[in-house]
């Protein structure tokens, strides 16, 4: 099971995201060509496509959150939460969708893109 989740994971990610790690692209920048950066690859969908930041968030919120990004990529069969997980972050839907479930896994609904959890 583990080997055809990696396998999936690899499929699922490389073939539209090419190979190469976002963080360790970034990383090799100034610190302030990945502020920008960030702004400019994020600031459009949060102020777009999130519904608590749709043209209502003042620009310095907004710029600040990008600053803090970091993209997790997800395959089918990922948990990316369960009852009882510390929630240290908070989760942005970007494409996709995302099943939720209950303690017994009993489906409960699904998260769209632009949602938060």
């Amino acid at each position: 099971d583990l080997s055809r989740r990696v396998q999936g994971y690899f499929q699922h990610r490389y073939p539209r995201h090419k190979a190469h790690n976002d963080q360790t692209v970034l990383g090799s920048l100034s610190e302030a060509l990945q502020v920008d950066l960030k702004i400019e690859m994020y600031m459009e969908f949060l102020w777009t496509e999130v519904p608590p930041f749709k043209t209502s968030a003042p620009e310095p919120l907004l710029r600040s959150l990008c600053q803090v990004v970091s993209v997790a990529y997800h395959v089918p069969g990922d948990i990316v939460l369960a009852k009882g997980d510390l929630a240290s972050h908070m989760h942005i839907v970007q494409t996709g969708e995302l099943a939720v479930y209950d303690t017994q896994g009993k489906f409960v609904k699904n998260l769209f893109e632009g949602e938060i959890f």
